[in-house]
């Protein structure tokens, strides 16, 4: 039997790809199919990567996945309060599509055939939580609640740093309101459109991206963007930390507090570029 020699060169090569197979296995990048009409959450994650046989709601979806994976959601309606909490990519019909100065339908009544809605059901109070969570996008949706009936958390996307720093998030390109009542609005139903909660100093929201939606018409009791930065209430001294983050090229208005309000300290924030205004 001849010999083989490996030069060090080739060793490592060979570890690379033996490391690099062992991270396709852990961390995929596959795309899986969500439709309000032909979806079936009895499927198997085989038969929803095929866009012909889709899964039927969102959070099957990002149940059945693992980080890294894109799950692309059809035009529809989807009455679902979400929990993400893997890095993946949730993309909506319209993802590539940036939301200034797109034109809100009379009563928000969106063509669920050309929009990826996800609608807030009744008595839900934030429709989308995401906490300690990383290296994650949401693109292309629209994001609502037409019905509230108080202000307790009723917040359409909950960001919350509690037990570990959110890095990598990114928000693009979505229509991110209205959060109301259409019916009976008093000025107190509903909360936040987008509640980064970064109150422990310890934990921040770094290295982020808030652009390219429409955030707007949150018209109860909040703003169109709340950041709750470090509290000294909360016997914390420093800053929460911010550090490259962006919020940028969004159109912000229609708030019945404020645009973009934010209530403690944070450290390196950019905030640029917005059209903020009507609050």
């Amino acid at each position: 039997m001849k010999n083989i020699k490996l030069t060090p060169r080739a060793i490592v090569k060979f570890f690379s790809i033996i490391m690099l197979s062992m991270s396709f296995a852990v961390y995929g990048q596959i795309t899986y199919y969500v439709d309000d009409d032909t979806g079936d959450d009895t499927r198997t994650p085989a038969e929803a990567q095929n866009p012909a046989t889709p899964w039927l709601t969102i959070q099957h979806a990002i149940n059945s996945v693992i980080s890294g994976d894109i799950i692309m959601v059809a035009p529809g309606t989807y009455p679902e309060q979400l929990t993400v909490n893997k890095s993946i990519t949730l993309r909506g019909a319209t993802w590539n599509i940036n939301k200034n100065g797109y034109p809100v339908p009379a009563n928000y009544a969106w063509d669920d055939n050309v929009e990826s809605i996800i609608d807030c059901p009744p008595a839900v109070t934030n429709l989308i939580i995401i906490e300690n969570l990383s290296d994650f996008t949401v693109e292309g949706f629209v994001i609502q609640a037409l019905y509230r009936d108080n202000n307790n958390q009723n917040n359409l996307i909950r960001l919350a740093a509690i037990t570990a720093s959110i890095d990598n998030a990114i928000f693009r390109n979505n229509v991110i309101g209205p959060n109301t009542n259409i019916i009976d609005q008093d000025g107190t139903k509903g909360r936040m459109n987008i509640d980064i909660y970064i109150t422990w100093a310890d934990y921040g929201m770094t290295n982020s991206l808030i652009t390219g939606n429409k955030i707007f018409d949150s018209k109860g009791n909040g703003d169109n963007i709340f950041i709750f930065g470090s509290y000294q209430v909360f016997a914390y001294s420093n800053s929460a930390p911010m550090h490259g983050s962006f919020i940028e090229d969004n159109e912000i208005y229609g708030s019945h507090r404020t645009g973009l309000e934010i209530a403690g300290e944070v450290d390196g924030l950019v905030i640029r570029n917005n059209k903020i205004y009507d609050n």
